[in-house]
């Protein structure tokens, strides 16, 4: 997860400095759209990953949590093809949509979203300074 999510982390900070030292706002912010979608997605993924934790820690019986689940899950998957379908990309083929989702769909989102709220609070604790922010990664704790 460290490792997943720092990579994401300084990629968007690239992103957003190569079209700021570019000049180029129209895609900058464009850039800054796709990111806030990119960021309802995962957090509605981390919402119902941590929903599906407090579910497996219930006293509910185990065919009732697997029913849950799955219905949760499903309900995620559906979320996922209108998000594709507002986006023009209801054909697009992805593994979000091929097979029924399970933890490891979960998982996947949250080894590399997770933790990249807590880079960009350091990276702003460095003032922005990338050298900084790198010393800093050597007693950096998720």
């Amino acid at each position: 997860e460290f490792s997943e999510s720092l990579a994401v982390a300084v990629e968007q900070e690239g992103v957003r400095r190569w079209f700021g030292e570019k000049g180029d706002d129209e895609a900058l912010q464009k850039y800054e759209r796709s990111l806030t979608k990119t960021n309802a997605f995962v957090d509605r993924v981390l919402a119902d990953r941590d929903a599906l934790e407090k579910l497996y820690a219930s006293d509910l019986s185990e065919t009732e949590k697997r029913t849950r689940k799955r219905d949760r899950l499903h309900q995620l998957q559906e979320h996922v093809r209108s998000l594709l379908r507002a986006a023009g990309r209801e054909e697009e083929d992805t593994f979000w949509l091929r097979d029924e989702l399970n933890n490891a769909h979960l998982n996947i989102v949250a080894a590399y979203h997770e933790g990249v709220p807590k880079f960009e609070r350091l990276l702003a604790e460095c003032g922005g300074d990338l050298s900084v922010f790198y010393e800093k990664l050597e007693d950096f704790e998720l």
